[in-house]
């Protein structure tokens, strides 16, 4: 769950590092940790859903205005 709340607000609410540690009351490290952890899972269980396509990077998230 930390893990998905790290990449839905830094990736998908255009939060940055800081204002994510902030918002969840945890060190900026913990986000990047938090953050790579669950990029790596979402891209596995990609590569999981389309065979052949494990290990390509996702897309570059869009910032919502």
């Amino acid at each position: 769950p930390r893990r998905r709340r790290v990449v839905v607000l830094r990736h998908v609410l255009g939060l940055s590092e800081k204002e994510t540690a902030v918002d969840l009351g945890i060190s900026i490290g913990a986000v990047k940790s938090a953050n790579a952890r669950g990029l790596a899972q979402l891209r596995e269980a990609r590569g999981s859903l389309q065979e052949g396509t494990a290990g390509k990077p996702i897309d570059e998230p869009r910032r919502v205005r």
